[in-house]
């Protein structure tokens, strides 16, 4: 069994007019803490002059003390041992301190983890090793270990929106997965690195927390259309990636937007880039061999579009009795319903058509005519 050393809190006393200074002689360490008087004056944290080649287990040990924390690790490896040249001209804080050997250990492929367990114990272990070293908390403890595995709870965003932009892209030794219950994210990671997740997490937490629905009339185009041309297009946009969803609406000529605030600006610019009026064009229908007049009359009625979407003044009918066709200008939609009212009448049975004769009447009224 490999022997384990845990190093554990010294006890500063300090009074009120006296300065004590402590030297520890293995490591040459000077550790000075000044005096201060019972007026309100910041006590200041003690200045630690290092030798200038201690070993990295020195430096452990020596945290473990200003920290009052116990940190347990082999003597027998390698890096641990390993000594250090420092050139510093000014002493180190304890902060300093700690990050100073957090650094040391890093760079010999080790850090330091909370041990699993009631008892706040640092323990130093591989990185690669570290992950698995420790279990989940809800904060970050002071003093921070090297590498830390944090829950960060989810309110308003989507969870897995979240771990998407947590991953993209993924730093070394980097863990992150949905939480068991989806409620939030759990994220391994070098304790200096969990800034930048609590920055991801808050910003897409307040976008969430301002989502707005709108309804956005489709004043041009066929809604159906449009809404797929944006779903399409939203996925090859420069930049930030577009957030949030468009769907049908409740009416015909409506779609849902429902998106943060501060996104509905470029929703709207992406659908107005497709809801623009459509071209008109002329195509040729074959007439059934009944009702003419009729037919352009219910065309008029079903097929036209009186509003914004539809050809207006620009719609036309032109029957050519010679060929039996009918020449219409209108809009893409607008010879969809052509082409389906002419599919539905030609379905008709021959022997249910009602043939329409138009007769003129010269010598007699039309009305005496049809009464008889």
């Amino acid at each position: 069994m490999p022997q384990v050393t845990r190093t554990s809190r010294i006890a500063w006393l300090t009074t009120r007019t006296l300065a004590i200074r402590v030297w520890t002689g293995l490591l040459g360490v000077g550790v000075s803490i000044p005096a201060f008087a019972a007026t309100a004056i910041e006590p200041q944290p003690p200045a630690i002059s290092l030798a200038s080649s201690p070993t990295v287990s020195q430096l452990v040990d020596l945290c473990a003390q200003q920290f009052g924390v116990d940190i347990e690790y082999n003597p027998g490896d390698a890096p641990m041992g390993s000594k250090l040249t420092l050139r510093s001209a000014a002493a180190y804080t304890p902060d300093e301190l700690w990050e100073l050997t957090h650094r040391m250990l890093e760079t010999r492929g080790r850090t330091t983890v909370l041990a699993p367990g009631g008892r706040r114990l640092y323990r130093v272990v591989p990185l690669t090793d570290a992950v698995g070293a420790t279990e989940a908390v809800d904060e970050i403890p002071d003093p921070p270990p090297g590498y830390i595995v944090v829950r960060y709870a989810i309110e308003h965003a989507d969870p897995a929106q979240v771990l998407a932009a947590l991953n993209e892209p993924r730093p070394p030794l980097w863990q992150a997965a949905l939480a068991p219950d989806r409620s939030g994210v759990v994220v391994g990671a070098l304790t200096r690195r969990h800034a930048s997740v609590e920055a991801v997490v808050r910003g897409l937490e307040a976008e969430a927390a301002s989502v707005e629905v709108s309804l956005v009339p489709i004043e041009h185009a066929d809604p159906i259309a449009v809404l797929a041309s944006v779903n399409a297009a939203k996925e090859g946009l420069p930049g930030r990636k577009l957030t949030g969803t468009l769907s049908q609406g409740p009416l015909a000529a409506v779609l849902l937007l429902t998106a943060p605030a501060s996104e509905h600006g470029r929703w709207n610019e992406l659908i107005e880039r497709f809801d623009v009026p459509q071209a008109v064009t002329t195509r040729s229908y074959t007439t059934p061999p009944f009702g003419a007049s009729e037919l352009e009359g219910l065309l008029e009625q079903v097929a036209r579009d009186a509003g914004p979407r539809g050809s207006g003044d620009r719609w036309q009918l032109v029957r050519n009795t010679l060929t039996g066709t009918l020449l219409v200008t209108a809009r893409p939609t607008e010879h969809d319903r052509v082409a389906e009212l002419l599919a539905q009448i030609a379905t008709i049975p021959a022997d249910q058509r009602r043939s329409t004769k138009t007769f003129t009447i010269r010598n007699r009224n039309a009305e005496d005519l049809r009464g008889s």
